[in-house]
């Protein structure tokens, strides 16, 4: 298990400003941002294919209440919701 799959587990991590991230697959990123108080953020990640990166923050953590697969996002359906993101991204190299 990553330290991003469970409310617990993402509890343990400190807050900061820069996402925590798990590595999916090659130049694609699914970041965890943890405010100081309150639910976290998922974050999109994905290399640009010039050397830099796209991030695009899309839902509310299930950090303190149920995930509701719209608004608030279990890791596994922010999972699901980040390659679509990802792939109607006009701006990416790929």
């Amino acid at each position: 298990m990553n330290t991003l799959q469970t409310a617990n587990a993402r509890k343990a991590l400190p807050a900061r400003g820069k996402p925590h991230k798990v590595s999916l697959d090659r130049g694609l990123t699914l970041g965890y941002r943890k405010p100081l108080t309150g639910d976290g953020s998922w974050v999109a990640i994905a290399s640009d294919g010039n050397g830099g990166q796209w991030t695009q923050t899309f839902g509310r953590a299930d950090d303190t209440e149920p995930a509701d697969g719209v608004f608030v996002l279990s890791y596994y359906v922010a999972l699901s919701f980040q390659q679509p993101l990802i792939s109607s991204s006009s701006h990416l190299g790929r």
